[in-house]
């Protein structure tokens, strides 16, 4: 009778557990009926984005390096030791000890440093909107091209050809500036900062090593001018990963569908994740997030949006998505806008 008893009671709990869970089922699924519509947030982000001037394939140095690039012959081991190792602590060290290597480096890379010159003519780089990790550049060759012309400017300045060194130094910081104003996805952001960098910090080898005369002989007029708001500005590349990350979202709710997918995920994802994620709603929040972001860039008080509980109960799928996406808003804008502070520091040699 007791072990009766305990089963009876038992069932009974099992019973009000699955009753109680399928009435939160239900409240969640009628919180969770309808998607927003389009935000003055997500309207803005779209008209970025339809804003952004087309280039003609003639004059965007992007179509011209994309088909031309897999052409090029590779890098020699050594220059690409020589590369890993001129860190910009060092470069200068390390310059001086491969003095003599550098002509017959720059004459086994004629092709590439050639190819680096054309590309530095074009009035214009515009690289087409990533839709998927597919269509992500290759920028590992432009980079290494890129250092190869600092090369060049060591070796002109070996031979006393200041003019030769400025004219080259000139050329490729304007280069880079314009890559800067024309970026528009995240990925294009941070690899032009980084190849500018490359640049300041080569710049900071040279003030290191020449004489304070050549030194302000050398200098490019490019390199005292303060970078622009609209160089360092995040907002077009907001819009560029807004776009992604909705593109992102759609394809992965379409994979859900594929035969490949086994069914018990299948079920698991119709009815505990599509119910509860709004696509509208979080392309809404994601771009609210970025404006606010660029908005606070400048007051340095970059923060993580938050949600209280009740506001979890709609699409907490896609509060899931929003809270992760916005962890390197501070991190990406600094490392941007630090660019002005390296700019400055040409003048005292403090790089």
């Amino acid at each position: 009778m007791v072990a009766e008893g305990m089963f009876k009671w038992l069932a009974k709990l099992l019973a009000m557990v699955v009753i109680f869970s399928s009435c939160c089922y239900l409240v969640l699924l009628a919180i969770n009926w309808q998607d927003q519509p389009a935000s003055p947030a997500s309207v803005k982000m779209q008209h970025i984005l339809q804003q952004r001037a087309q280039v003609a394939e003639q004059d965007n140095g992007f179509v011209h390096y994309q088909r031309q690039q897999h052409r090029l012959p590779a890098f020699s081991a050594e220059f690409l030791k020589l590369y890993q190792h001129c860190q910009r602590a060092t470069c200068a060290t390390v310059l001086n000890d491969a003095q003599g290597e550098i002509p017959e480096l720059l004459l086994q890379h004629q092709p590439q440093l050639e190819f680096y010159q054309q590309l530095l003519k074009f009035p214009a780089w515009q690289a087409p909107t990533i839709t998927d990790a597919t269509t992500i550049p290759a920028y590992s060759v432009l980079t290494r091209m890129q250092w190869l012309q600092m090369l060049h400017v060591w070796h002109a300045l070996s031979q006393g050809q200041t003019d030769v060194a400025r004219t080259l130094l000139q050329q490729d910081f304007t280069f880079l500036r314009r890559l800067l104003i024309s970026n528009s996805q995240l990925i294009d952001k941070m690899l032009t900062v980084a190849v500018i960098k490359q640049h300041l910090y080569f710049a900071n080898s040279l003030h290191q090593t020449l004489m304070a005369e050549q030194y302000q002989q050398v200098m490019p007029n490019s390199w005292q001018v303060p970078f622009t708001a609209d160089e360092l500005s995040m907002l077009p590349v907001f819009a560029g990963e807004w776009s992604f990350g909705n593109n992102l979202l759609l394809q992965s709710i379409e994979q859900t569908k594929n035969d490949d997918i086994p069914v018990v995920e299948k079920w698991l994802v119709a009815v505990l994740a599509k119910p509860f994620f709004q696509s509208q709603d979080t392309s809404n929040a994601l771009a609210r997030n970025y404006l606010r972001c660029t908005a606070q860039i400048s007051s340095q008080t970059v923060e993580k949006p938050a949600h209280n509980g009740l506001q979890w109960l709609y699409n907490p799928v896609g509060k899931l998505i929003i809270s992760a996406n916005m962890d390197y808003c501070r991190n990406y804008t600094e490392q941007v806008l630090e660019l002005e502070q390296l700019r400055r520091h040409l003048f005292s040699g403090a790089l």
